[in-house]
């Protein structure tokens, strides 16, 4: 099974940021993209890739104790960037910018349990961010040129949340996009 842990974002903010999605898309003709659908939508704290499902209680009880006291914290969307640079971008994501921290600190946590139990995962230092758009290949000057102009902007306003819980999901490569199936949530603590 391809699983990640994530943490979900509420509806509204999905619905607000497939609208920005689609300024892009206007604003950017001859940008070729693979945007990422609303339901698809999430912020990546641990991608695991294949684990084999007779580990699954294994990831499980590493993901409770893990996040076992940990608060539910405030988090808002608010910056666009692309991966790996403004040249030669291969990702259009929407960064986080409260909740980065804390965010950032559920990954460590995640990462520090998964490594006592012998489970890969990928352990690059967390960049907690929503992918909204893949380029399979370069974009043409001009829409790269319009698409740089919409990261020079102010940050766009699409609202914050509470992020109360972290999600186990299971991915489904299919086309045009993954299938994403929640496996098990994981709640957060009250606020401090």
């Amino acid at each position: 099974m391809r699983l990640f842990f994530a943490i979900e974002i509420p509806a509204e903010l999905r619905r607000k940021t497939a609208g920005l999605c689609e300024e892009i898309k206007q604003g950017c003709p001859g940008l070729q993209a693979k945007w990422v659908p609303p339901q698809n939508m999430h912020i990546t704290a641990v991608f695991l890739g294949e684990v084999d499902e007779a580990r699954l209680e294994d990831l499980k009880n590493a993901a409770r104790h893990a996040l076992e006291g940990f608060p539910a914290f405030p988090a808002a969307l608010n910056n666009l960037g692309v991966f790996p640079s403004r040249h030669s971008p291969r990702v259009l994501w929407i960064g986080l910018g409260e909740g980065k921290k804390e965010l950032t600190e559920t990954a460590v946590r995640l990462g520090q349990a998964l490594e006592k139990t012998g489970i890969v995962f990928d352990k690059r230092e967390p960049s907690p961010h929503l992918t909204i758009a893949r380029f399979p290949k370069p974009p043409p000057r001009e829409s790269l040129s319009r698409l740089l102009g919409y990261l020079e902007r102010p940050a766009p306003a699409l609202g914050c949340w509470q992020a109360g819980g972290v999600v186990l999901m299971k991915s489904q490569l299919a086309s045009p996009a993954p299938i994403y199936s929640c496996i098990e949530r994981f709640p957060l603590g009250k606020p401090e």
